[in-house]
């Protein structure tokens, strides 16, 4: 009886045993399943947002693609009005360049101005000598006006103003274009000599202001003049080209 008691108790012990292994073992690989699961998870999600990115990529390229034929299309219809001569056309491309970029010599019909300081003996007594000559501000003036009137090109004492030329006063000089000049200063700018002229001459306007400052002015129209290209270096440091999207 005893005997059979301990057989009973050994069968039991081993049943829960097995028991015990048997669920460690599922416990495992149910683990190593979720394992697997999770880790196809993350690939799949990887692959998709790779997928995304490139699937944008392509996008992108084609729209580039799309812009450049665009480009191309145009330039070949500007070749072919200017008669298919590759080489002309392109020349002419770089001369309408340069001529906005006051890279080149320039002629035409427009107006020069002559600014100059009055002459010491004009110069009322005990009157500061410095309110009489001509400023920085007075050569602006008349630029400004030059330009609102329509001037295409300007210069100041055969210096090329473009708009990065400073027009500032250095001492009992000027300086544009880093360069120094004094008066008398003559200013040529070309355009329509009439509508220069009523620009500068208009009530209250440039000439006015001059005249009651005390600076010696004089205005002449011209059929033709002939203004130098801009000689002194361009170095833009920070602004570049913006790159089309």
């Amino acid at each position: 009886m005893k005997r059979k008691a301990r057989y009973l108790a050994i069968t039991f012990v081993c049943l829960i045993l097995s028991f015990m292994v048997t669920l460690q073992v599922r416990s495992v690989l149910s683990a190593n399943s979720q394992t697997v699961v999770t880790a196809d998870s993350a690939r799949l999600e990887e692959l998709q947002k790779l997928y995304n990115t490139e699937k944008e990529r392509s996008t992108n390229l084609e729209a580039e693609v799309k812009e450049y034929r665009s480009q191309l299309e145009n330039f070949e219809s500007e070749l072919e009005n200017a008669g298919g001569d590759a080489v002309t056309f392109y020349q002419e491309r770089l001369r309408q360049a340069e001529l906005l970029a006051g890279m080149t010599d320039v002629t035409g019909p427009g107006v020069v101005v002559t600014l100059d300081d009055m002459q010491q003996s004009a110069i009322p007594e005990n009157d500061d000598p410095n309110a009489y000559v001509v400023h920085d501000s007075d050569l602006l003036m008349v630029l400004n006006e030059l330009r609102d009137a329509g001037a295409e090109a300007i210069s100041i004492n055969g210096e090329r103003v473009l708009a990065t030329s400073e027009v500032r006063c250095a001492g009992s000089v000027v300086s544009v274009n880093n360069n120094r000049i004094s008066a008398p200063f003559v200013i040529r700018a070309i355009g329509d000599p009439e509508k220069l002229s009523a620009g500068l001459q208009m009530r209250n306007g440039a000439i006015d202001q001059l005249a009651v400052n005390g600076i010696v002015t004089k205005l002449e129209p011209k059929t033709e003049i002939e203004i130098g290209a801009y000689t002194s270096g361009l170095n833009f440091q920070y602004a570049s080209p913006k790159e089309e999207e």
